[in-house]
């Protein structure tokens, strides 16, 4: 049922892109075709930066200002010496279908969507048993097992709509994405990933060439998971099932907990303003509030476990200027979020954390902190007609720290990165044939400042089964925290040929690789080839 919306969806998107007639646009080449022009708009920086930064529906009116759609087939995967998250695996490969559509259907009128289908398989995941793991964190279940493979499939359609009203813009934007991922080793977890967004903007237009907008985000998500085995007799299972809660802490959960489930509401609210001709003074303002409970369904009750809250604040400010030949931009922002975790104690946990407690349900207490800061001026230049170029440094300053009450124990690190893009665009042709020559390298260098981890031993004397539970999660943060406190350089290099060989119909080819290098000798590799057709 899921594959065929998203395929339905699709067709939707492909079918009004495929009708639609493009209103002649200003040719940037005599030869050069309308498609290719618009393929080149589509990548060019004023876009770019106007997806990036305006996250009001209704004022992304003035950044799809043209048609464009873009279907591809396309296959990844990428590969670790050692894991560098432990929770995350150690390589993937996955295969999908993406197609993209912009839509200008009259004067005051935009639209857009995307549907997409991914097939992918995880190789030595260690430690964690949940899909979405960055957004359960630090709540995630577990097991100790030795390395294993995950597969999973991800259906997710997106879509929106945005009207100029005179003095009003309005917009409206919504997106779901399914997942299931399953592994076909004891204990097998199956997860099903439920996550839909709905996003309202309102813009104004000010007596100034300026655009003035408020909207609002609504999201709400749920993972439900069941963990079974082969044997009927869950004690059979060579590895008890944990719930983990932050820095190699655990609560300890019994074999005949079978089922899990993540539910989450989150709200966020953002002011924009953008310069309708693309020309001065832009800023954004999000704030959001995201709250997840991980519920447990025990042999005679259910109840919460575990609570997540955050709260995080995004503001950026910059100046852009767009001519016809030459464009570029500036920027700063500052983001923070503030994590906060909540459990129930329960009666193993009590004993092995010295919390004697009579009591099953001691109530929920919070135990987790963490404080995550960014700060980054990025920039960008871009000029050219036949052959255009494109420069865009950056410098990213990163704090963080995180403390778990009971056992007492923390980790605090500070990292600085340097990044370098760089775009050349050059397109040639005749009246029979255009040709649109892309290549674009990414490199960075995440350095370390400062870090310190403490992983006091508190366990005393405690059941045998959590000495090798407590013994294991060491190994696995201390694994982590060795490339949390090493340097790293990343070089990505990609190359995109699109040939227009029909009546305003392309065909392109899109191959790309990154290499990456720790200061630990350990080597990462990550590869994508895309091929589809434009129209």
């Amino acid at each position: 049922m899921k594959r065929c919306f998203l395929l339905w969806g699709a067709f939707f998107c492909w079918g009004l892109a495929w009708g639609q007639k493009e209103k002649p646009v200003v040719r940037l080449d005599t030869v050069q075709s309308d498609l290719l022009n618009r393929s080149l708009k589509r990548v060019s920086l004023p876009v770019q930066y106007a997806e990036r930064t305006v996250k009001n529906p209704a004022m992304k009116y003035y950044s799809v200002d043209f048609s464009y759609t873009q279907m591809k087939a396309y296959g990844q995967g990428s590969e670790e010496d050692e894991a560098i998250v432990q929770q995350l695996g150690r390589a993937y490969d996955s295969y999908g279908l993406d197609i993209q559509s912009v839509l200008r259907p009259s004067d005051g009128v935009r639209a857009w969507g995307r549907a997409y289908y991914t097939n992918t398989t995880v190789r030595d995941i260690s430690w964690n048993l949940t899909s979405d793991y960055d957004r359960v964190y630090p709540y995630n279940t577990v097991d100790t097992l030795a390395p294993a493979k995950q597969y999973g499939e991800t259906y997710a359609f997106s879509g929106g709509y945005a009207k100029d009203m005179g003095r009003y813009l309005w917009g409206i934007e919504a997106s779901t994405r399914n997942v299931q991922d399953y592994r076909t080793r004891d204990p097998r977890p199956r997860n099903r990933v439920s996550d839909i967004d709905l996003s309202i903007g309102l813009g104004r237009k000010l007596t100034i060439p300026y655009m003035l907008g408020l909207s609002t985000k609504l999201g709400a998500y749920k993972q439900a998971q069941t963990i079974s085995a082969l044997a009927d007799d869950r004690n059979k299972i060579s590895s008890p099932i944990y719930n983990m809660t932050g820095l190699g802490t655990s609560l300890f959960i019994m074999n005949d907990v079978k089922d899990f489930s993540y539910e989450a509401y989150k709200i966020a609210v953002a002011i924009d303003v953008y310069p309708e001709n693309q020309k001065g003074f832009t800023a954004n303002l999000e704030v959001l509030r995201d709250r997840m409970n991980k519920v447990i369904a025990g042999a005679s009750s259910i109840y919460n476990v575990s609570r997540i809250q955050e709260k995080s604040v995004l503001a950026r400010a910059g100046w852009i200027d767009v001519d016809q030949y030459r464009s570029w931009f500036m920027q700063g922002s500052f983001e923070h979020r503030n994590r906060e975790g909540s459990e129930v104690i329960v009666a193993n946990h009590a004993e092995e954390t010295g919390l004697i407690t009579d009591k099953i349900n001691a109530g929920m207490a919070p135990y987790y902190l963490e404080n995550t800061t960014h700060l980054k001026a990025e920039g960008a230049f871009e000029t050219g007609k036949r052959l255009k170029w494109r420069l865009q440094p950056s410098i990213r300053y990163s704090n963080s720290g995180t403390k778990y009450r009971y056992p007492e124990r923390s980790l605090t690190w500070q990292r600085l990165q340097y990044q370098l893009q760089t775009h050349i665009n050059w397109h040639t042709g005749n009246q029979l044939w255009s040709l649109l020559f892309s290549v674009y390298q990414d490199n960075s260098l995440d350095s370390n400042l400062d870090i310190d981890q403490v992983l006091p031993v508190t366990h005393g004397n405690t059941e045998n089964s959590y000495k090798g539970m407590d013994r294991h999660s060491r190994a696995i943060e201390y694994a982590n925290y060795r490339f949390i406190a090493t340097n790293n350089t990343q070089l990505e290099v990609g190359i995109r040929a699109e040939w227009q060989l029909f009546n305003n119909k392309s065909i392109f080819l899109n191959p790309a690789y990154r290499a990456g290098w720790y200061t630990q000798q350990v080597k990462t590799s990550f590869w994508q080839i895309s091929l589809g057709m434009a129209l």
